[in-house]
């Protein structure tokens, strides 16, 4: 198996150096420290990619059965433990760490979501030692996943600076700019990310989102290809290329992959939702409930969801259901006046005009109230961009 995998990555490599170039390989690495791991694992890095540093790099430390129990106290997941427990100790460890009780804490807020609390916990750790790329790179996480991401580019540009083959890094430096916005730095960061390490699906992953804010659609659709060639089963991949496709207006094949991902991982309301989407804009309505009704009960309380239910049971007929959909709506959230029209047209058509007509009368004064606004809102021109 490791020799198969061995050749899918070489054939991957080849291919993407001859489709967008990267620059040389790096260096082999250094066995990996304790720190080093307890910084990946707080910055949620992938079990595969975890794995894969360990079976080819070895550790440096005493990976034993008392270390991994104390590990396991901070709630990290059957299948992580299993993978440590097929590394060997160092024959000459290095003297425990003297972050790794705090680094524990960190990752037991993490994998009870307490993203602040680790990050507020992990900058008091980089302010102690700022010369240690993989605690600023767990620092960056902890604020992206407060939707920080601006906040999260600095301590990864210190550890680019620090360690300019730290991967995770890249890799992590180029989502954050993929989520600001920057395309650029996202699209050369992640080439960076593959340069490093070209045998990791997540650099391909990574680069095929910068390459989809840039519109270069053939490259993100190849990013992608190369993420999966090297992780079949890989169900953000088959997720991100389905966002892509409905940008794109590729609707059912945007539709096929939503449906591989989620074949991949059924626990996702996103994979669902956008399945849901596309299958609507298709006029599947069947199937569209179906897709969102499964997105409705992984995330009951996330108002987009219930619009696009609440949507698809007005365009396909279906009144009854978009009157409770509607109503329990605006309940959550007053201002979806997308959900006032469909109550209110849902009511007519089934006949409830004394129901209707406080609907109408609330529909007539926000558009009478839009107006006004209009007009006495001075026109101006566009800001810049920044």
């Amino acid at each position: 198996m490791r020799s198969l995998r061995l050749v899918v990555c070489l054939a991957v490599i080849l291919a993407f150096i001859l489709f967008a170039g990267v620059p040389a390989l790096a260096a082999p690495a250094k066995p990996v420290t304790e720190r080093q791991l307890l910084s990946w694992i707080a910055a949620e890095i992938p079990i595969f990619n975890l794995q894969s540093e360990l079976q080819t790099r070895g550790v440096n430390f005493a990976l034993d059965d008392a270390w991994r129990t104390s590990l396991k106290k901070t709630g990290v997941s059957a299948p992580l433990l299993r993978v440590l427990k097929k590394v060997s100790s160092a024959a000459s460890p290095a003297p425990p760490d003297k972050y790794v009780d705090r680094l524990r804490r960190v990752i037991q807020e993490v994998n009870a979501k307490e993203y602040l609390a680790a990050s507020m916990h992990m900058a008091a750790l980089v302010k102690e030692d700022r010369s240690d790329p993989d605690l600023s790179l767990a620092l960056s996480w902890t604020l992206g996943k407060q939707g920080e991401w601006g906040e999260a580019i600095p301590p990864l540009l210190d550890a680019v600076r620090l360690d300019p083959d730290n991967g995770f890094a890249h890799e992590f430096l180029s989502y954050a700019s993929f989520k600001i916005g920057n395309s650029d730095i996202a699209v050369k960061e992640g080439k960076a990310a593959v340069a490093l390490r070209p045998c990791d699906p997540d650099a391909y992953k990574y680069l095929g989102l910068a390459y989809d804010v840039r519109r270069e659609y053939e490259k993100s659709e190849h990013a992608y290809q190369q993420a999966l060639h090297l992780k079949p089963d890989y169900a953000a991949v088959f997720y991100n290329m389905g966002v892509s496709f409905a940008g794109q207006g590729r609707l059912r094949e945007a539709a096929d992959v939503f449906q591989k991902a989620i074949a991949l991982d059924s626990n996702q309301w996103t994979y669902y939702y956008n399945l849901g989407n596309a299958l609507a804009d298709l006029r599947r309505w069947d199937e569209a409930i179906v897709a969102q009704k499964r997105a409705k009960g992984l995330a009951p309380d996330d108002v987009e969801i219930r619009q696009s239910l609440d949507s698809v049971y007005c365009s396909s007929g279906r009144d009854e259901e978009a009157v409770h959909e509607s109503r329990e709506l605006l309940v959550m959230d007053p201002s979806r006046n997308a959900a006032r029209l469909c109550l209110y047209q849902s009511l007519m058509k089934l006949g409830r005009t004394e129901e209707a007509k406080p609907i109408k009368d609330e529909l007539d004064k926000l558009e009478k109230d839009g107006a006004e606004k209009a007009a006495l809102t001075p026109t101006s021109p566009p800001a810049a961009i920044q």
